[in-house]
């Protein structure tokens, strides 16, 4: 085995710069991995996100229509076939529930006597399989997958049964629009690859999400359908679509009251390539970033060992050899200037005797350079470790709040609900205020849980510089908040053409927040108008969003981007964390934001940001 120290000093160079590479190396890969891995159990817990918001959403508009026909069977125009007065009914009901796509009444024979949308012709849903479990059961029951006759759309049937004196009379249908929960997507402002599916109790599929009509009326693949029904209530896994996408999904049964089986399949998924793709670039930039260090280091041991080191020590040999065969005339200093090897030619010159003396000090110095190498080394692997402590505490902190505290959300939600529906009419309006009351302040929690892990999370994340689109993002984040409240008529003028530098992801959160906030404020105004321009102040250029509503005092201006600082009170919902999180965005691009406004006219939130600066380096 050959020594190290038998080596060329120009082979012993190039294996030092190796081994002061490899730590940089390992850094960077393992870094790389573990964004990655983070990445990946954010998209894990974004896709049981959505699909418990979407379970939640559709267990909503169930209970509303086992409400709603209840409501309706108790009407003294349907106990007697009034058939004119029931249609008006209908129709008027149907315009203030835009969840339904029409409403009708079947007698017992399964024939429709009256629709809130006109039918032509005889008109019988005896065949239908929610017709068949109503009757059989006398139950709330729930359909499949059908393309309505009338509605020409694809839609689900909830039956509400007549029942008087312990005799079935026929049902109440209640046709379901699918798309309505769709608006869950851009409430929970999620990437644009997080998706869903409606499936049917037969397989079929009844919606899906962002990509409408794609595929639905069709049956999923039998392994993923089987894989639901045997599997457990709600499961997370990874899938492969048909044009051979790996996604995460989360799925979810859902099952009307006194049915075993279910009647519908939520499952909401995440692109695992487009959820890991910011860490594998990032990865391979770092990669990238290092390599031509690792070159030119190399290119300077080649260079240093040459002339500094192994041309000077060849003349020092040569002097060495001449002095061992007797040649007392031989002068190394004046070859030999400067430095150690200068004073170590001066001492071939002067005396031989201090050739010992001089190697010691040469051994000295090199302990000297191992002790502080060794010290070194301790000092990056204390600091390394206080770093991943740091990092497991924030990520127990991120699961706690996650994991444990939705936990008993979910159950206040769940009971109030049980709570409301099993007291029903016998509640009195101040329980149901007090319930309402329970419901609204656990949701409002949960909001605040949402925005509490994203304002934490702002500092960990690292900015990238890149150009950024602000009207096309602005565009789509505008399109969903119209989703949200399809009612409002609000006027909204996004500029063309306004790019900025900085990180897309996060530059998107602060649009959300601040047109989120002018959508929000300007709902009491009829005639709301919402505008994101830029201008030039004192040569530099601002981003600025407008508003014409509630507006605030700029006496309180300074609370403004306080965390939970909020200048309306309970008047509008909200945490108080969004306008302190775009505030830490823009911070940490090296940015700053202010905001002008007079209460009742509205206001004016200005931000600009710094254009990024590259190094010629990198240039």
């Amino acid at each position: 085995m050959i020594r190290f120290s038998t080596l060329p000093i120009r082979t012993q160079l190039l294996m030092f710069a190796i081994l002061l590479t490899l730590p940089a190396l390992g850094i960077i890969v393992y870094s790389g991995l573990k964004e990655r891995t983070n990445d990946y159990l954010k998209a894990v817990i974004e896709s049981q996100r959505l699909a418990e918001n979407l379970a939640d959403k559709q267990e909503y508009l169930v209970r509303e229509a086992r409400q709603f026909g209840r409501l309706l069977a108790e009407l003294p125009e349907v106990r007697g076939r009034k058939g004119d007065r029931v249609r008006n009914i209908l129709v008027s009901a149907l315009a203030n529930n835009p969840q339904y796509r029409n409403i009708l009444i079947a007698d017992d024979s399964g024939e429709v006597w009256v629709s809130a949308v006109p039918v032509t012709g005889k008109y019988t849903v005896a065949d239908r399989l929610y017709f068949k479990n109503a009757r059989a059961t006398g139950q709330f029951t729930a359909g499949e997958y059908v393309l309505s006759k009338v509605a020409g759309k694809p839609t689900m049937h909830l039956a509400s049964p007549l029942s008087y004196n312990g005799k079935f009379h026929g049902v109440i249908i209640l046709s379901l629009d699918l798309e309505v929960i769709r608006s869950t997507l851009g409430s929970l402002q999620l990437p644009a690859n997080a998706n869903y599916v409606l499936v049917d109790r037969n397989g079929i599929i009844l919606s899906r999400g962002r990509e409408l009509g794609e595929n639905v009326g069709k049956p999923i693949k039998s392994e993923d359908f089987t894989k639901m029904v045997e599997g457990p209530d709600k499961h997370t896994y990874e899938f492969t679509r048909k044009d051979g996408e790996r996604r995460i999904v989360t799925y979810r049964k859902l099952r009307l009251e006194g049915e075993q089986a279910p009647y519908m399949y939520i499952r909401a998924g995440m692109s695992i390539k487009e959820s890991v793709a910011a860490a594998n670039r990032q990865l391979f930039y770092n990669l990238a970033t290092l390599l031509p260090f690792v070159i030119l280091s190399f290119v300077i041991v080649l260079v240093i060992g040459k002339r500094s080191i192994a041309d000077r020590v060849e003349k020092l040999q040569d002097a060495a050899h001449q002095i061992a065969d007797g040649d007392l005339e031989v002068r190394v200093a004046p070859l030999v200037r400067g430095g150690e090897f200068g004073e170590l030619a001066l001492s071939f010159d002067h005396m031989a005797a201090r050739l010992g003396e001089n190697l010691a000090d040469i051994r000295l110095a090199q302990h000297h350079i191992k002790s502080l190498n060794a010290d070194l080394e301790q000092k990056v692997a204390r600091r390394t470790a206080q770093l991943e402590a740091s990092v497991k505490e924030l990520e127990a902190f991120s699961y706690t709040v996650s994991h444990d505290l939705r936990a008993p959300l979910r159950h206040i939600n769940g009971f109030s609900a049980i709570l409301n529906e099993e007291l029903g009419s016998d509640i009195s309006p101040q329980c149901h205020d007090h319930l309402q009351r329970i419901c609204d302040a656990s949701n409002k929690m949960g909001m605040l849980i949402d925005d509490l892990l994203e304002f934490s999370r702002i500092n960990r994340e690292e900015v990238k510089h890149e150009s950024v689109d602000l009207s096309k993002i602005a565009s789509e984040i505008v399109v969903m908040l119209k989703e949200t409240e399809p009612e409002r008529t609000v006027e909204v003028i996004i500029a063309s053409g306004l790019t900025a530098e900085g990180d897309a992801t996060l530059l998107r959160m602060v649009l959300q927040n601040l047109l989120g906030n002018a959508w929000k404020y300007t709902g009491r105004n009829p005639a709301a108008l919402i505008e994101l321009g830029n201008c030039s102040i004192q040569g530099e250029e601002v981003f600025y969003v407008k508003d014409n509503g509630a507006g605030f005092d700029m006496q309180y201006k300074d609370k403004l981007f306080t965390v939970f600082q909020r200048l309306h009170g309970n008047e509008y919902k909200g945490t108080g964390i969004g306008l302190a999180t775009v505030e830490k965005i823009i911070q940490r691009h090296n940015g700053r934001i202010w905001a002008e406004s007079i209460v009742g006219k509205g206001a004016t939130f200005f931000f600009a940001l710094p254009k990024a600066e590259i190094s010629a380096d990198t240039a």
